[in-house]
């Protein structure tokens, strides 16, 4: 009995070592915008999902000086509305919000993820609770090979032991600042001299669209029913 009892104390202390230490060294880039709407998902009665054109698009407070409107933008640079959908899953776990706008520029895409920025999607999962629903959209966004490095991170941030800085140890909440700009409910604004002006009236055309199911009109069609069955 008291090797049985030793066992499940070793068990549990490795396993605690392992979620600490995965914590510890996880990328910080994603903490200052997931962590903050996580701690408090309820402050928010619109929230935004989309790729580059929402993250630096899109000014929640601006909204919120002006019309007195909580918003909170979930949008990363080459997310798919694949991950909008599972991204919008996890937040409804938490949240009612009044409304959800999606940037559809990605809607002829037929991939689930970019190679390219498979580093903004750890910033997304790797900041969201270990859970049935996180195991859910990994095992649908990506191939079974790659399933582990989102499920538990410290298998590709293990080498971080060399690269050890006070930076890991500073609450990433509160210091953060991305691209030496701002985070502000999830807007993403880093320091230019380019005069940056509101978007132009544009027509719209659909000469580009067909009638093909891709990935984006599929999953897109998912984030509408997930939305109508939450009001």
């Amino acid at each position: 009995m008291k090797r049985f009892i030793a066992v499940l104390l070793t068990l549990f202390l490795l396993i605690t070592v392992l979620y600490k230490t995965n914590s510890f060294f996880i990328d910080k880039s994603g903490d200052a915008k997931y962590t903050h709407f996580m701690e408090a998902p309820e402050r928010y009665d619109v929230v935004f999902f989309g790729s580059s054109h929402t993250v630096m698009g899109i000014l929640p407070m601006e909204i919120w000086h002006e019309q007195r409107i909580s918003t909170y933008n979930l949008g990363n640079y080459g997310q798919l509305l694949p991950a909008d959908y599972w991204i919008l899953k996890e937040v409804l776990s938490m949240n009612k919000p009044e409304l959800v706008v999606v940037d559809a520029f990605t809607i002829m895409s037929d991939n689930k993820y970019g190679e390219q920025h498979l580093s903004y999607l750890h910033e997304v999962f790797d900041n969201f609770k270990y859970s049935k629903l996180k195991k859910e959209a990994i095992s649908d966004l990506f191939p079974e090979e790659m399933w582990n490095d989102f499920l538990c991170p410290f298998s590709i941030y293990h080498s971080q032991w060399e690269n050890i800085q006070q930076e890991l140890f500073i609450d990433s909440c509160e210091n953060y600042t991305y691209g030496e700009g701002s985070d502000e409910n999830g807007f993403y604004g880093a320091k230019t001299d380019i005069l940056v002006k509101p978007q132009e009236t544009v027509s719209i055309s659909s000469q580009n669209v067909n009638n093909t199911d891709t990935a984006g009109t599929i999953y897109l069609r998912k984030i509408i029913e997930l939305c109508q069955e939450n009001d």
